[in-house]
């Protein structure tokens, strides 16, 4: 019971050593094709990606288009170390700044 429960707290806690990087900028550009919207990022090269396979991702889509038309920062979380470096990195989560 003690190691099940070291091991629990183990993964717990681990959780956000996984996370990838997070910043707050404007979204510049928004390219909508038929699976996928690809996200330009104030101050990155590259596009980011949010799917369409759930219904999150459709719900970061349209947080998406409403901070780009609001004029409003987002937050974000990329799925990869890097962040906005890499080619069409993938996000896991977008939060509008008001």
């Amino acid at each position: 019971m003690r190691a099940l429960l070291l091991g629990i707290s183990v993964l717990v806690l681990s959780v956000d050593c996984f996370a990838g990087p997070v910043m707050t900028a404007d979204i510049v550009n928004v390219r909508v094709r038929s699976a996928v919207t690809y996200i330009k990022l104030e101050g990155c090269n590259t596009y980011s990606k949010i799917y369409f396979d759930t219904e999150y991702e459709k719900a970061m889509y349209t947080t998406a288009l409403t901070a780009a038309t609001s004029g409003k920062p987002v937050t974000v979380e990329f799925e990869e170390s890097d962040g906005c470096n890499s080619k069409e990195s993938e996000l896991i989560f977008l939060d509008i700044s008001y």
